[in-house]
């Protein structure tokens, strides 16, 4: 053996974990920052390794793309070259398993599936967190349930384990084995499935090479003694097609892999000479996907932690600070907030006009829910206010075409002047009913000026003895009890009918950004409206007792709210910039979150 093969297993691979809260700049760390001129341990390396010998590993298709943007600037290198480089690690099974394209199980075949088993699915972009997802369809329920036993790397016969209730008539196992089967004759392959199997091939070389102990049957243990195996030459297994080719590896998100990921992981580390794991185990917020923050908090090496976030105010951290300092297992974090006090409000049980006085204040505001449920109920009254919106996470109400009707009905509304153009467009929405005209397809013809006075504008309508803004709402009333599929549906006509009646239509819907808890990981706002409303699937799963009337009971102590939904709350909470407001019981009273049990963890009866 080499000189280098013979190095003790403490030099031959060093593990350097970079720890930070939020907005304490992890990326910045690892990637760089070309705006401030910073160069993140990538650039730092490129001395002693080429770009071809570092590998960075993100968690999502857009922390892919960012880094590749930053890099890009730094380095002169097109984002193109840079992209075998910066993988996430379904990217790198995919290409490592051979899988070809179509291979992959796509929404159509989980549909087809479904209705040879006579369950209901609706689409499903795999977001959807299985603690939050009440009253899901059977067939999404079954393949979220599937999703969490391949991330547990578990079978049919262990589902008795998922925290989620299975609802169906049918037997579940049975439908989790008829499952793979159908993969099986179709030729297709999950994410995991992919994933599953680089592990199962890399375990499988490394027990055949005769390194570490072969009489440990867990794969996960198995790994973990391969790795002070001194025998176990790095390079050598870098030349196995299932491993990575280099012996620098950066993963980021590291607090969010479910045990299979790092099991890929715990593989691929050995084929390193160092490695940088990004993460905050405060952050883990896809524990119900099967991410478990303790196994970076476990994974031994150096610790670099950040402790200057360059996001958070001081009120607001205070806040976030009283949350998280309850969970139980942890890394200590001394965070410094930004040189700004702040301002953190709390509600319990407010009227919707109240949250929406400090949505309306702001020109950069997050809403957050915990589950998609939620945002829908809430969306009414955003509705009802008048308040445009952007939806991160369910249907986009405000999209371009109703943004530039409501632009046009605005002019009708205020007096003003509208162009030929505009009045086409308000001619080719409306139904024919709605024009005065015995040929209502001829109408648009007739519209002969360049501009035409509001008042004039009805002129072309069947209406009835109106004013400018009452001819409006008929005609918002009328455009939208048609048929779904028509321009403006019912929500987009009282959208824009509670946007002229507050007289805010000089709002955009970029300024309001509404989503789930997860939606908004990464993402920042001046002002967060975060609803502390719960599900019931998730306080059943925190063991919630019964109240005598038998109705849930509210989780109204510190040590009755799980560390992993405490770890949820602080991540929608520090994403706040200048203002948190914390709404208790905003949608769902019946199942919410105390605030006090959020940050104190003092019983409020």
């Amino acid at each position: 053996m080499s000189q280098n093969q013979k190095l003790p297993p403490e030099d031959r691979l060093t593990v350097t974990k970079v720890i930070g809260g939020p907005g304490t700049g992890k990326t910045t760390a690892v990637v760089g920052n070309p705006e401030l001129e910073i160069d993140g341990l990538f650039v730092q390396h490129m001395d002693e390794y080429s770009l071809g010998e570092q590998l960075l590993v993100t968690f999502t298709k857009a922390g892919v793309d960012e880094a590749a943007t930053r890099l890009k600037k730094m380095l002169g290198i097109p984002k193109k070259d840079l992209k075998k480089q910066i993988r996430t690690i379904h990217s790198h099974a995919y290409q490592k398993m051979g899988v070809e394209n179509g291979q992959l199980v796509s929404w159509r075949n989980k549909k087809k599936w479904c209705e040879r088993h006579n369950l209901e699915f609706e689409y499903d972009d795999g977001s959807d967190d299985l603690m939050g997802s009440e009253g899901v369809a059977d067939g999404n329920a079954f393949f979220q349930i599937n999703s969490w036993l391949n991330a547990h790397r578990l079978g049919p016969e262990d589902h008795p384990e998922c925290p989620a209730d299975w609802t169906g008539h049918q037997n579940l196992e049975m439908l989790l084995h008829d499952w793979n089967t159908f993969k099986e004759e179709y030729d297709k392959l999950e994410f995991d499935d992919m994933i599953e199997g680089v592990v199962q091939e890399c375990v499988s070389v490394l027990r055949e090479g005769g390194y570490g102990d072969p009489d440990i049957e867990s794969d996960r243990e198995y790994l973990e003694t391969c790795r002070w195996d001194e025998d176990l030459s790095p390079k050598a297994i870098r030349n196995h097609p299932a491993f990575i080719d280099e012996p620098v590896m950066y993963v980021d998100e590291c607090q969010d892999l479910t045990y299979l990921q790092w099991d890929w992981y715990l593989c691929q580390k050995l084929a390193c000479e160092k490695v940088f794991l990004g993460g905050d185990d405060d952050q883990a917020i896809y524990g119900w996907a099967g991410a478990d923050p303790e196994q970076l908090l476990g994974e031994e090496g150096d610790v670099d932690v950040l402790e200057k976030t360059y996001r958070i105010p001081a009120q607001v951290w205070s806040a976030c600070q009283a949350c998280i300092e309850q969970v139980d297992v942890r890394q200590d974090k001394d965070i410094e907030p930004v040189d700004d006090e702040g301002e953190f409000v709390a509600l319990s049980n407010p009227y919707p006009a109240q949250v929406c006085e400090h949505i309306t204040e702001s020109d950069d505001t997050l809403i957050l829910f915990r589950a998609k449920f939620h945002i829908d109920e809430f969306r009414k009254t955003l509705h009802d206010q008048g308040i445009p919106y952007k939806n991160m996470s369910t249907y986009n109400t405000w999209n371009g075409t109703v943004v530039k009707m409501r632009d046009i009905l605005a002019s009708v509304w205020n007096g003003e002047t509208l162009t030929a153009d505009e009045v086409k467009r308000l001619i080719e929405v409306a139904d024919e009913g709605m024009i005065d005209a015995s040929n209502p397809g001829m109408v648009k013809y007739l519209v002969d000026e360049p501009e035409y006075e509001a008042v004039d504008v009805l002129d072309f309508f069947k209406v009835p003895s109106f004013d400018q803004k009452q001819f409006c709402l008929w005609y918002l009333d009328r455009c939208g009890k048609r048929e779904a599929d028509s321009d403006l549906n019912w929500y987009q006509t009282n959208a824009i009918a509670g946007n002229l009646r507050h007289g805010l239509t000089d709002r955009v819907p970029e300024q309001v950004r509404i989503g789930t808890i997860h939606s908004a990981k990464g993402k920042e706002a001046d002002t967060v409206i975060l609803g502390t409303d719960s599900t019931g699937t998730i306080l059943r799963n925190m063991e919630v007792d019964d109240t005598e009337h038998g109705a849930p009971a509210y989780r109204m102590t510190g040590s009755t709210i799980s560390d992993e939904e405490r770890r949820v709350i602080y991540v929608g909470m520090s994403r706040a910039k200048r203002k948190l407001v914390m709404a208790e019981g905003l949608v769902t009273p019946e199942t919410t979150l105390r605030i006090n049990a959020i940050v104190s963890g003092e019983q409020d009866v």
